[in-house]
C-alpha cells in the first residue's frame, strides 16, 4: 500500500462494542428468577420468551396466539407493536420490521411449557385480543413499563442499565 493509498483510505475510528453487551448465563438465570417473583408475571414471561427465541421486543408484544403452534414447537413472526416516539402509545402493525423479519421461531421445550401455562391461565380480557403478551386488561404493553420492569431487575442484581434489546444480543451470543 502506497502513501497515496493510505491518504485516500482514511477510515473513521469506530469505538469497539462494549464487551459486555450481553448477559452471562448466571445473570440471565438470576434476572429471570427476580422477574418471576414480581407481582405482574407478564414481564417474566416476556423476558423468558425473548431470551429463548431472540425475538425483538415489538415482535413478541405483537404476537397473537394464532401464530403459536405448541404441538410443533414453533411461532411465526408476522406483526409488530410500534411505540410512538412522542407519546409512547403502542400500536399494533400488521407487518414485520422488514421482509426478512417474517420468520418462524423454534420454541424450546421449556418455553412450550411456559406458553401452555400462559394460554390456560390467560385473563378473559387478554384472551379477547388474542395477544400472547398483554396487560392484565388485555391491552398492548407499554414499552416504558417493560423497560422499567426489566431495569428494576438489573438494578436489584447490581447489573448495569440495558435496553430490552439485550435479550436479542444475549440469545445471539449464546447461539454462537
Amino acid at each position: 500500500v502506497t502513501k497515496r493509498h493510505r491518504e485516500m483510505a482514511r477510515y473513521k475510528k469506530v469505538k469497539p462494542r462494549r464487551p459486555d453487551y450481553y448477559l452471562r448465563p448466571e445473570e440471565v438465570r438470576a434476572w429471570i428468577e427476580w422477574l418471576k417473583v414480581r407481582k405482574n408475571p407478564v414481564y417474566f414471561q416476556l423476558a423468558a420468551f425473548l431470551m429463548l427465541t431472540g425475538a425483538r421486543i415489538g415482535e413478541a408484544c405483537g404476537m397473537k396466539w394464532e401464530e403459536v403452534d405448541l404441538e410443533n414447537r414453533v411461532a411465526r413472526v408476522v406483526r409488530v407493536v410500534a411505540w410512538d416516539q412522542r407519546n409512547k402509545h403502542p400500536r399494533l402493525e400488521e407487518r414485520a420490521k422488514t421482509d426478512g423479519s417474517v420468520r418462524v421461531l423454534f420454541l424450546p421445550p421449556t418455553l412450550v411449557s411456559l406458553l401452555r401455562e400462559m394460554r390456560e391461565g390467560a385473563h378473559e380480557e387478554a384472551s379477547g385480543t388474542g395477544l400472547v403478551f398483554s396487560s392484565r386488561e388485555g391491552a398492548l404493553l407499554k414499552y416504558n413499563a417493560v423497560q422499567a420492569a426489566f431495569n428494576a431487575g438489573f438494578k436489584a442484581l447490581g447489573l448495569p442499565w440495558r435496553s430490552t434489546h439485550i435479550c436479542r444480543h444475549t440469545y445471539a451470543t449464546m447461539a454462537m
